[in-house]
């Protein structure tokens, strides 16, 4: 919550200016309002030095912070990205200023991925992080604190698809251990599946063109490829994706039947580029329980 006041700078000028309320303000140091710039241009106010207070006038606070501007420069970041104009919470988010380390960052930037406005900025902003950054990032998404998030399933969908989407390479073994650790959530167990069968589905395709004739019409032998998928036996390496994409399809079918097949499928659709996981599938799992290509 905030309300707009006017307020008269040193040079005369008159400046707009917000205070922000809200239980986050506890954060700082005892809860209290916070007055902040309406429009500011979040680079040149987080480059002053010194900082200006985050609570002017507050003896305790002083002491509290004893002259680190750094810190004074984190408890900004932190304001800002609580900050009602958008734009502003953006720009907080793509400044090479936003210090990272602070600890409420991670926290904060979590739930910005929920913020339509500004989670993009968020989710590139949380391949900033450092691991315990990230650690913290998908224990909030996950709910899995000490103090629950209030994340919905859907919300935890919607945040993990988006930072699968903007996930570098080499971060993408730290993303994916943490949805792998929460199996007794069904929402987590579907985002994994379909994580597992968007990378099987770009390696079969991958490996299309150096196959010959027997092998690709082994791969449309749906019996065939059933037969293997329940053998337990090791297929031939031209055949091993299609036999797992059979196999988790059958275990999606004796689990939720045709309901969960098709949610883990437009899961995958989420995934890929033009939703090509999602068109693999319905073909590689045709004669699965009620599925039909």
């Amino acid at each position: 919550m905030f309300f707009r006041r006017k307020n008269t700078g040193g040079s005369g000028r008159r400046q707009a200016e917000l205070v922000l309320r809200g239980s986050w303000t506890s954060e700082l140091y005892g809860r209290g309002p916070v007055r902040v710039p309406a429009h500011p241009d979040v680079d040149a106010f987080l480059a002053q030095r010194p900082m200006p207070s985050v609570r002017p006038g507050d003896d305790g606070f002083a002491k509290y912070v004893n002259g680190n501007d750094d810190l004074m420069r984190a408890m900004w970041c932190y304001v800002l990205l609580h900050h009602p104009d958008s734009a502003v919470r953006g720009a907080c988010l793509r400044s090479p200023r936003l210090v990272t380390g602070f600890a409420l960052i991670p926290d904060r930037v979590a739930d910005l991925l929920l913020d339509e406005e500004v989670a993009q900025d968020a989710a590139a902003t949380v391949w900033r992080l450092s691991e315990t950054g990230l650690r913290i990032v998908l224990n909030v998404v996950l709910s899995r604190g000490l103090v629950a998030s209030g994340f919905t399933a859907e919300q935890t969908k919607s945040a993990l698809i988006l930072l699968r989407r903007t996930c570098p390479p080499d971060r993408l073994a730290a993303l994916e251990a943490g949805p792998a650790a929460e199996q007794e959530d069904t929402s987590l167990d579907v985002f994994g599946t379909a994580s597992r069968l968007v990378d099987l589905s770009a390696a079969v395709e991958r490996e299309y063109d150096a196959l010959d004739e027997r092998q690709r019409d082994l791969r449309r032998d749906w019996q065939y490829l059933d037969r293997l998928a329940s053998s337990g036996e090791a297929p031939e390496a031209a055949l091993a994706g299609p036999v797992a994409i059979r196999r988790i399809g059958h275990r999606l079918n004796g689990t939720g039947g045709i309901a969960l097949m098709r949610e883990v499928a437009a899961c995958a659709g989420d995934l890929s580029a033009q939703r090509m996981a999602e068109r693999d599938l319905n073909r590689r799992w045709d004669r699965i329980g009620d599925w039909m290509a």
